[in-house]
């Protein structure tokens, strides 16, 4: 026989606060009660189809508790499976922790639930799973699990900092780009990197360089500068396009914000409107690479992803006007092992520190990003 299942959704951001109530319960109710949540490691074991799994959880549940936190509000999936929920006929139940559900528009302000506020609010779900299921239960949360429990939450996803996830930040500028249509782009290297220089001094930011023949360096704040003097091209050759000046900076995921304004002000000395970051992982992270599971994650959250038409594999973060893919960057080169980065296309003056942070949290939500 079949244990009765009940369903938590939430916000994998919540995942430490969410698994300590459910091992509460658990010890609670002595293990009679299936409590199926999808970020435990346990209710979708490693390889499975999670989108698969989910719905075999939802399709098993009486009961669903969706939870209603500053970090799952701020994106549809509890909507879905909550909608998915109900029209199953599944009993469905938010519950508000750091958000009063009075408080919810329509769909879920219509339904009956609870804040949790203390060991009593917690209390609700003992009542809860013994009027659904005809259990005599004792109401064993206190005001201590409580604190301990928001504490979880305090250390979840919603304090992850860029360097736990990112190795490096790469930016790329060459002298010289294709238009498409047979034309060229041309950039002033050598200007920009001179302009940077005379940035840097007048506004007093400490860095330290180092010049020679065929480069020029620049170490400021967590950004890493390097001029590359390419060839000089006469009228009988011809160069490649990696022989060409170019100006690379590497900035540094640890304490980028401040890195990452710097770079907004300097990037104001290029001609364009447009640039691209590469972003490296840490050793013990990886990225869904293949270009059907990108869309296929993409395709379940419209009102935050969309298509890019005119690039197969690339992909748009409609809260901001960005662009991503993630390519192999070794791809043309066989001797390499692959290196697979997320490249992300924005315009600096439009895009501040706290939109490349909720981006990247969004990216780990949906485990776009995962550990390995």
């Amino acid at each position: 026989m079949n244990k009765p299942t009940i369903f938590f959704s939430h916000s994998s951001k919540d995942r430490d606060l969410i698994l300590a109530i459910k091992t509460k319960l658990d010890s609670i109710t002595g293990g009679v009660l299936e409590i199926f949540l999808s970020s435990d490691g346990q209710s979708i074991p490693f390889g499975s189809n999670w989108v698969h799994k989910i719905e075999d959880g939802l399709k098993q549940a009486s009961v669903m508790f969706v939870f209603v936190t500053p970090n799952s509000i701020a994106t549809n999936w509890i909507y879905f499976e909550a909608g998915f929920a109900y029209s199953k006929g599944i009993e469905v139940i938010p519950v508000g922790i750091g958000i009063d559900i009075a408080l919810l528009k329509a769909p879920l302000s219509l339904l009956q639930g609870f804040n949790i506020t203390s060991g009593d609010g917690l209390n609700n779900f003992i009542s809860v799973i013994n009027k659904k299921f005809d259990y005599r239960f004792e109401e064993k949360f206190s005001d201590n699990d409580y604190t301990s429990m928001i504490a979880c939450q305090n250390e979840s996803f919603n304090t992850l900092d860029l360097r736990d996830v990112f190795d490096s930040v790469y930016y790329e500028l060459l002298a010289e780009y294709g238009d498409g249509n047979g034309g060229k782009i041309t950039y002033n290297v050598e200007e920009f990197f001179e302009n940077i220089t005379v940035y840097l001094t007048k506004h007093n930011v400490k860095h330290s360089y180092e010049f020679s023949e065929n480069q020029k360096s620049i170490l400021v704040y967590g950004i890493k500068i390097v001029y590359k003097i390419g060839k000089k091209q006469d009228e009988k050759d011809s160069i490649r396009q990696d022989q060409l000046d170019k100006i690379c900076f590497t900035i540094s995921p640890y304490n980028f914000e401040k890195s990452y304004d710097l770079f907004v002000q300097l990037a104001q000395l290029i001609n364009d409107n447009w640039i691209d970051f590469r972003f490296s992982l840490r050793n013990g992270y990886a990225y869904i690479t293949r270009e059907e599971h990108l869309a296929s994650v993409m395709s379940v959250y419209p009102d935050e992803f969309g298509f890019a038409e005119n690039r197969l594999g690339s992909f748009s973060y409609r809260e901001k006007d960005m662009k991503f893919s993630i390519y192999n960057l070794n791809k043309w080169e066989l001797r390499k092992g692959a290196h697979y980065v997320l490249n992300l296309v924005f315009n600096p003056q439009n895009i501040i520190y706290r939109d490349i942070q909720d981006f990247v949290y969004s990216l780990v939500e949906k485990e776009v990003i995962y550990k390995v």
